[in-house]
């Protein structure tokens, strides 16, 4: 189906790299700066700070149960008060701060994610 296609996508562009973060010598991050960039990383999957179409689509697949559409990007971008290529850390932290509950329950499912998916 369509949706299990959207899932496997995501597992494919989300790399474990940013899984490993819990496990070993680094803590569990604890600030708000912290449990964002955790958030924000596991989903920028080239480390060009950018949340691109498919990295933003993985997040939104992944904690908001939405599939993203590619005309809808733009849009999602302007509600972000950010410009195409996408979401930077500092968009989400703004969200987050406006919203911390938001925040503590997307790091939440993140967390739990990089728990089950290494």
């Amino acid at each position: 189906s369509k949706a299990t296609v959207s899932v496997l996508n995501c597992l494919v562009i989300c790399p474990s790299r940013h899984q490993k973060m819990m496990f070993g010598a680094a803590p569990i991050p604890s600030t708000d700066g912290e449990k964002a960039k955790f958030v924000f990383t596991r989903y920028d999957k080239d480390g060009d700070g950018f949340w691109k179409f498919a990295e933003f689509a993985c997040f939104m697949q992944e904690i908001k149960g939405e599939a993203l559409e590619k005309d809808a990007f733009a849009d999602l971008c302007q509600e972000w008060d950010c410009d195409v290529p996408g979401p930077e850390l500092e968009h989400l932290e703004a969200r987050y701060k406006a919203n911390p509950a938001v925040m503590e329950q997307e790091f939440g499912m993140c967390l739990g994610l990089s728990a089950c998916i290494a």
